[in-house]
């Protein structure tokens, strides 16, 4: 299957007139460095006995009050439910206090034992972004939570609960940065002038194209159907596979001069993909169109980039492991205690979707230079029960100035947002490749 279904166009039409590149979780501007987040170990310590780790009667009855140290304010509350206490010390930025601001510290208390349960560290000013310490004998325990994902699970720290409650970040840092990598804390947004100039670019070619099923443009400037190669009859128009064509040309015509060839992006890629099961349906459905589109896409831009002529299309996969568990719930107090499993990173399926902004944010940590094209996919509910890759869209994920991750989509010649993916009950599946950004964007012209 080759176009794009129309529910998703009636959503993009929608959606396009305000979207931007939008991130997955709310998120408050100004995020530092993990090496120079803000720290509040002076306070938690002066306030332990009296206050933190007062009697149970005299913790739940604190007022909120402010406290100031080198780093600013710091305001101190709590939160009750019916079985827990919540101490939460929570610093200033811009005149506000939030629950989830990077550097806050929440302390969960039993009310029926007095006991402390964990303390959440806000990494980042996202609600689902977190370090989870357990209480574990003379030692404690940690976690580590990246938008919702559990990227370090049950960490062992050596120091005990108390004394980790009073110390720096910087102590609890140097404890374990054998095993935990706080680089991914620390994203150099320069890194990713490159993406913001292929966004800006895209976004401003934007308004000379439209929509249309089956449509691309050809190696010679024409716009045709990708079915049978035919000529458009204007209006002219591209679906999700030629838009993402589209950005290919764009980044390839500069070096190269020439456009990418329909009849050769389409090929079947039958050798490296699918089974004896789903050969049969090939013809009919097409199940694996959006993947080999991608594959081929991905396999002609690092050919040009790299000056190679590699002809293996799975070497640009995401195939890296994904991560075990996902939390449930992300109240930045009390939720994300329980964690679900996470289905693994297949070659021929990807990973399922609510695991695309973590997975995301791993991935423009670690390299800073690449996009993303996706395939996305879903299993039929009606016989044969085939997996189709129906849909694709390019993923440029990259951090702003202000310390935000951001994700900006496009899809069927729109700009969307990766909520508008996640979100949907239209897929439940997706699989990356590697995507170059190069320094030029010249695409070819939508001719009406």
């Amino acid at each position: 299957m080759r176009r794009c279904s129309r529910t998703i166009i009636c959503l993009l039409q929608t959606i396009i007139f305000f979207s931007t590149a939008v991130v997955f979780a709310q998120q408050i501007p100004g995020d530092a460095s993990i090496y120079d987040i803000k720290d509040s170990a002076d306070i938690r310590g002066k306030l332990w006995k009296s206050t933190i780790n007062a009697d149970i009667i005299t913790a739940r009855s604190l007022k909120s009050l402010v406290l100031a140290n080198g780093w600013g304010q710091w305001k101190i509350s709590t939160s009750l439910t019916t079985t827990h206490l919540y101490t939460i010390i929570s610093p200033e930025r811009n005149g506000k206090y939030a629950d989830y601001m990077q550097g806050t510290w929440i302390f969960k208390r039993s009310l029926k034992t007095g006991d402390f349960e964990q303390v959440k560290i806000f990494l980042l000013s996202s609600e689902d972004t977190f370090m989870r310490i357990y209480p574990f004998g003379e030692r404690t325990k940690a976690d580590i939570i990246i938008f919702g994902a559990v990227i370090y699970h049950e960490v062992i720290i050596p120091l005990s609960f108390e004394n980790l409650a009073v110390a720096s970040m910087k102590t609890i840092i140097n404890a374990t940065n054998a095993v935990i990598d706080w680089n991914l804390f620390a994203p150099e947004h320069v890194l990713y002038n490159n993406a913001k100039r292929l966004i800006e670019n895209i976004r401003a070619r934007l308004p000379e194209l439209a929509y249309n099923d089956d449509g691309a443009i050809d190696t010679d400037g024409s716009p045709r159907w990708i079915r049978t190669l035919e000529l458009q009859q204007p209006p002219y128009g591209l679906n999700c596979s030629g838009f993402l064509k589209w950005i290919t040309d764009g980044m390839l015509f500069p070096y190269t001069g020439t456009l990418l060839s329909i009849r050769e992006i389409k090929e079947r890629m039958l050798d490296y993909r699918g089974s004896s099961f789903t050969k049969p349906f090939e013809e009919l459905y097409d199940p694996y169109f959006g993947i080999d589109w991608v594959r081929a896409l991905a396999r002609s831009a690092w050919n040009v980039v790299n000056n190679t002529s590699q002809t293996d299309p799975l070497r640009h996969d995401v195939d890296e492991p994904t991560f075990s568990l996902m939390v449930n719930g992300t109240n930045p107090i009390s939720g994300g205690v329980q964690y679900r499993l996470v289905t693994q990173n297949f070659q021929d399926v990807g990973f399922e979707i609510q695991a695309l902004v973590p997975m995301l944010y791993l991935l423009a940590v670690r390299e800073p230079g690449n996009m993303y094209f996706a395939a996305l996919s879903v299993r039929s509910k009606e016989p044969p029960y085939l997996r189709r890759f129906f849909h694709v869209a390019a993923l440029i994920p990259f951090f702003t100035q202000e310390g935000i991750f951001t994700v900006a989509v496009f899809e069927s010649a729109a700009e969307t947002s990766i909520q508008r993916i996640v979100k949907s009950r239209q897929y439940d599946f997706v699989k990356l490749v590697r995507m170059p950004i190069t320094n030029q964007f010249n695409p070819p012209p939508l001719k009406n």
